[in-house]
């Protein structure tokens, strides 16, 4: 399992200014957080999910 924090990047770009002039700023909320779940170790959720992909 793995935990991932989301993160907004927001990029102030002008035209007329040089590429190496960029204004950066990163937003992250907490409450965004969620833990990825790559297999089941429960058998019982196993099992559902064996019944839900015949259907």
């Amino acid at each position: 399992m793995h935990k991932y924090q989301p993160r907004i990047h927001v990029i102030q770009v002008d035209a007329c200014a040089p590429e190496d002039q960029k204004s950066l700023q990163t937003h992250s909320f907490p409450e965004t957080q969620f833990i990825a779940v790559t297999a089941y170790q429960n058998t019982d959720v196993s099992e559902e999910n064996d019944l839900i992909s015949l259907i």
